[in-house]
């Protein structure tokens, strides 16, 4: 998977640094001050326009209408995606006063609102708790498609994702980071700049919250709230400390990573168990565990013995030949037993892969298989 790298970011500053030593008119005076983009619409006659989004939830294939204001995206589409600043500010709360000027643009409340309405009507109707529904925040920016190379590498405003219908790491993890606290969570962005990925954050009471007590939540494809990239097959890899950017003024915290920690050890465990188990599968079918291989020189000689009419051989015959055929009986138990081990572990990792969009359903499937 090709992530788009957050580097340019800091590119586009550092030019925008010289820039502003040469036409200072450009920025505020003051020390360490910056001007980040911001969207002015320019008309008081807005244009709606609808966007149906088709996503699964737990057990249900949902379909929302987002009525969303073109003259909004078209402000935000020609808004200059670069800030101006004066002085030498920290790189990390520059960092975070550009990306915060994406999410929380006081423009894009009205894209917010548009998602939001369909997205509590699910809620309401399926009587979704807190964590439940921010897992329906999740999986409905989730489902929107990842594009692998944008044509322009700039960040989008929520408006230009939802519009467009696409969007990369930043332009998906800035509408899941603006939704979940336009809807009172308590959310942020992780930008990990060696691994060039972004990622959304949800303020968490598990062990999982691992990044300042925020769950990382993958934007890229469909992935459980709280498990690490990677955890489940995922071709995100981070190796790096992210830049933890707080969003909005939400207060609500995830209470159910406990689920997902069980379902990420549960995947990982099942998968890490198949290799060994094929191979101790493929070691008994060499050895044909079947009632019908057992050792024909044995059945022979009780066959004898027993036509001969001699008792003493033929009682021998048949310890040797009872014996032979317990070893293959359980040899073939055995056999049986790891063939149902392997099924098992095959059919819970498959189960939780297929189902990171029905985080519920996938932790009841997973406490039936022992």
């Amino acid at each position: 998977m090709r992530v788009r790298p957050v580097l340019w970011v800091l590119l586009f500053l550092s030019v925008v640094l010289c820039m502003a030593t040469v036409v200072p008119d450009i920025i505020s005076p003051g020390t360490a001050q910056a001007r980040y983009p911001s969207v002015v619409v320019e008309t008081d006659t807005p244009a709606f326009e609808t966007i149906s989004f088709t996503f699964p939830y737990q057990t249900s294939l949902h379909t929302i209408e987002v009525t969303l204001d073109r003259t909004l995206f078209e402000a935000a589409a020609r808004t200059p995606k670069y800030a101006a600043f004066y002085g030498r500010p920290d790189e990390n709360m520059l960092l975070a006063g550009y990306y915060r000027s994406f999410v929380s643009d006081g423009a894009q409340e009205q894209a917010y609102e548009a998602a939001a309405v369909p997205l509590r009507e699910i809620r309401d109707r399926n009587m979704l708790t807190p964590d439940e529904y921010a897992d329906l925040i999740t999986v409905f920016v989730q489902s929107i498609p990842f594009d692998h190379a944008p044509d322009d590498p700039a960040p989008k405003f929520p408006v230009e994702t939802l519009l467009l219908g696409t969007g990369d790491c930043d332009d998906k993890t800035i509408l899941l980071a603006g939704l979940l606290a336009h809807e009172g969570y308590d959310a942020a962005m992780l930008i990990f700049r060696k691994d060039a990925h972004t990622a959304a954050g949800i303020r968490s009471d598990d062990a999982l919250a691992w990044y300042g007590g925020y769950a990382y939540t993958e934007t890229t494809s469909y992935s459980l709230i709280g498990l690490p990239a990677g955890a489940l097959g995922s071709e995100v890899s981070i190796t790096d400390t992210p830049v933890i950017i707080p969003v909005g003024n939400g207060t609500t915290v995830y209470h159910a990573a406990d689920e997902t920690t069980y379902l990420g050890r549960r995947a990982m465990a099942a998968l890490a168990a198949v290799p060994a188990l094929r191979a101790r599968i493929d070691e008994l079918e060499e050895a044909n565990p079947s009632v019908d291989m057992v050792p024909a020189d044995s059945r022979n000689a009780r066959d004898s013995a027993e036509a001969l009419g001699n008792k003493t051989a033929m009682d021998t015959g048949e310890q040797e030949y009872m014996a032979c055929l317990a070893e293959q009986q359980a040899l073939s138990q055995s056999y049986e037993s790891l063939r149902e081990e392997l099924d098992k572990n095959i059919r819970l990792h498959r189960y939780i892969m297929a189902n990171q969009h029905n985080r519920a359903g996938a932790y009841a499937y997973a406490q039936t298989i022992p």
